[in-house]
Parts: structure tokens; C-alpha cells; sequence
């Protein structure tokens, strides 16, 4: 949801999207909408999975977007319209199915990095504490 408040406030600063600050607010916001579901893929260790998921996302996005701006934008006549809309629809299922996958199976991600977790050995590891001078121990058995 970061992403679409990203986006959301970037376009209500700039509506017509004049300022490059503008399109570089869209652009964190679209892929913060796309990677941001595969963030608990990432912790889990599932990169490949995160990375798949975020592409499939990231291209329904453009698609959508790309079949939006054909379908209404491109041309002064008719001729690009339903090309343009099975195209932004194409796109909405395959950013919907990346997104469904992502939620549906996470807590399934959660138990399998949880599983790999207790199958390590014992270890300890010191860890800087980000923005203090302070250091944290944290130990696995």
C-alpha cells in the first residue's frame, strides 16, 4: 500500500506530471506496489520466488498501464480501443494472479523459513543496532 501513497501524493502534487520529481515519485510508487508484496519472500529466503512474483507484478503494471494510455490516449479516433483494453485487462489479471499468489501463500513461506530456522545449528551473532551506537547478540539453537 506504500506504493499507491507514494504514487497518490505524487500526482497530487503534480497532476499533469510536469516536474521529473513527479515522474520519479510514480515511478518508487509503482515499484513499491510491485516488490512490496514479495517483501516477507525476501526475508524468508525465497528470493527466486520474490524476484518472479515482482516481475510477473511489475509487467501487469506496465501493461495495464501501457493498454490504458493505447486505449484512450494514443489516437484521436476509435482504432486502438479494444486492442488497449485487452491489454489493461491482461494486465490486471497478471498483476491480480502475482498479488493473490504472494498473500495466499506467505504463511506457508512463513513456516517453511521457520522449519529451515530450526534445522540450523547453533550459532551467535553480533549485529550493529541501525541509528545508535549500541550492538545486539542474537543467538539460534
Amino acid at each position: 500500500m506504500t506504493g499507491l501513497a507514494v504514487g497518490g501524493l505524487a500526482d497530487s502534487i503534480d497532476p499533469d506530471a510536469s516536474s521529473p520529481l513527479t515522474w520519479v515519485g510514480l515511478g518508487i510508487g509503482y515499484a513499491a506496489l510491485a516488490a512490496g508484496p514479495s517483501a516477507g519472500r525476501w526475508y524468508a529466503g525465497e528470493g527466486r520466488h520474490a524476484l518472479t512474483w515482482t516481475l510477473v507484478r511489475g509487467a501487469g503494471i506496465s501493461a495495464a498501464g501501457g493498454g490504458i494510455y493505447l486505449a484512450f490516449d494514443a489516437y484521436d479516433d476509435d482504432r486502438a480501443l479494444v486492442p488497449g483494453v485487452l491489454l489493461a485487462a491482461a494486465g490486471t489479471v497478471a498483476f491480480t494472479v502475482g498479488l493473490y499468489w504472494d498473500l495466499a501463500d506467505a504463511h506457508r513461506a512463513a513456516h517453511r523459513a521457520n522449519r529451515r530456522a530450526r534445522q540450523t545449528s547453533p550459532s551467535m551473532t553480533v549485529l550493529p543496532v541501525p541509528g545508535g551506537a549500541a550492538v545486539t547478540l542474537r543467538s539460534t539453537f
